[in-house]
Parts: structure tokens; C-alpha cells; sequence
């Protein structure tokens, strides 16, 4: 791929979570939609089905997060290049909530060595996805 301009990032003025108000595209970029993507499977003895397989949402969005890194790093992009994710999270039922905080503390330990180049994010609760034990969906926007 060419050379383009850098991404501009806008920071958010006190964020608790590495995150971007805005990130502009440059003109020239290719951006890039990349389909969702759900967590690794962490413990292959657990039934597929089940939340013990995946993880609390901590642990699979650290699985989804490295999933979709080396998903770019197979296009010859990097998570540096995402400019959106959107993040659909399912309520732990350990918890009986969105688990937001796993999310969030799993999100900043991922993006932590990476300054401020951080992408814009939306996070919503959703109320299922296709396995029962997934709790959270990731859906990115990159451009390079």
C-alpha cells in the first residue's frame, strides 16, 4: 500500500480510557471495514456454548482485540491504523450486567503502548449474539 498521511486524533480532555474524540482521514486513504469479530476460544475443554470457553468479557475482549490485530497485521495494516470501533457487549450473566468495566480495563491494557493514537469508539449493550457465550463484538474501521 502507498504512503498516505497520517491519521489526525483528537483526544477526548480527561478520558478514563484511551480513546479518541474524532480521528480524521487523511485524503488518499483507503479506509477499510472489517466484519465483527468475537473472542478466541480460551479454554477448548469447556463446551463452545458456554462462558467458561471465552472467558469474562475482560478476557475476551484481550482475545478479540489481538484477533483483530493480527487480522490487520495480515493486510499490512495495524491497530494503529483503526480510526472506529464499535463495540457490542452482551450482559455477563454472572453479573447480570454489561460488564463494562472488564471491557474498559481489558481495552486500555491493549491500547496502553500506543500513545495517543488511539480510535474513536462507541460502546453499546445488545441483547445477544450468536453464541450464548459470546459477551461482546467488535467491529472496526480502519484507513491507511
Amino acid at each position: 500500500m502507498s504512503a498516505t498521511p497520517s491519521l489526525t486524533h483528537v483526544p477526548v480532555p480527561d478520558s478514563r480510557s484511551p480513546i479518541s474524540r474524532a480521528v480524521g482521514v487523511p485524503p488518499g486513504a483507503t479506509t477499510w471495514y472489517l466484519s465483527g469479530q468475537m473472542p478466541a476460544v480460551i479454554d477448548p475443554a469447556a463446551p463452545p456454548d458456554r462462558r467458561a470457553a471465552y472467558g469474562d468479557t475482560y478476557q475476551q475482549t484481550l482475545s478479540t482485540l489481538k484477533r483483530l490485530d493480527g487480522i490487520l497485521a495480515g493486510m499490512d495494516l495495524s491497530m494503529r491504523d483503526v480510526v472506529h470501533v464499535r463495540a457490542s457487549l452482551v450482559a455477563d450473566p454472572e453479573l447480570g450486567k454489561m460488564d463494562f468495566d472488564g471491557f474498559n480495563a481489558a481495552w486500555a491494557e491493549f491500547f496502553a503502548g500506543q500513545d495517543s493514537a488511539w480510535p474513536a469508539r462507541m460502546v453499546l449493550q445488545i441483547a445477544g449474539l450468536v453464541n450464548p457465550a459470546w459477551l461482546l463484538e467488535l467491529e472496526v474501521i480502519a484507513a491507511k
